[in-house]
């Protein structure tokens, strides 16, 4: 019994030492990820079977979003039906959303791929400029989902918003391209054993490090 309970508090969050919660920053990701870790590894499954087809990726996205701000902002009262609520709505308005950025990071790479044709500083530059656009892509999704799960905006509005708050909240975005790259880059070096971090917890925890970064502000309309 006490095993049970044991494995019961730990999917839950459950934490019988009283402690002071962050409410903020890397503190507050770390406790959420310590104390939450079944919820965010049975996110990441939800979130991976919900990718099935590629077109339902935005939705999965934004509903992994909507949970995982409940979790961070309130740390009580989320749900997976927040997840399942979230995914089935407004899909066709996600899907051109999450279109748009791909393409916006599928021109970026095609840019990166057309340096290997020149030499000296027009490699470089191309490169340079595709870096930049794909950069530009990720940063446009993320946020606009971020926002997408959190308000009720004519699409308009939230892609206005969007860029504004991009530019505006440089430092997180910043922050935010810097941990991407970062978590990719040692999941890519410590393949293949890196892929059980991406059926269990990869996507999961990616995505609350972007939460963490914006949706802070994003509530308190700190821009």
């Amino acid at each position: 019994m006490n095993i049970f309970k044991k494995i019961t508090n730990w999917y839950l969050g459950n934490d019988d030492r009283e402690r002071e919660v962050p409410r903020e920053g890397v503190p507050r990701i770390a406790y959420l990820a310590v104390n939450y870790t079944g919820r965010l590894i049975a996110l990441n499954l939800i979130f991976i079977l919900s990718c099935i087809p590629i077109v339902t990726i935005p939705s999965a996205i934004t509903a992994m979003n909507r949970y995982l701000t409940k979790m961070f902002l309130d740390g009580f009262a989320f749900d997976f039906s927040d997840y399942f609520e979230e995914f089935k709505s407004n899909f066709v308005r996600k899907l051109v959303i999450g279109s748009a950025a791909g393409a916006i990071m599928f021109y970026g790479y095609y840019l990166m791929s057309l340096s290997g044709n020149f030499k000296g500083d027009i490699s470089g530059a191309f490169f340079g400029i595709g870096a930049v656009v794909l950069m530009g892509g990720f940063l446009f999704g993320e946020v606009s989902l971020i926002i997408e799960s959190m308000f009720r905006l004519d699409i308009s509005c939230l892609l206005r918003d969007t860029f504004f708050i991009v530019f505006v909240l440089w430092r997180e975005s910043l922050a935010a391209v810097i941990a991407a790259a970062a978590i990719l880059f040692l999941s890519l070096t410590f393949m293949p054993y890196s892929i059980i971090l991406y059926l269990s917890i990869f996507f999961s925890f990616t995505d609350m490090v972007f939460i963490g970064l914006f949706t802070p502000k994003l509530a308190k309309k700190d821009i």
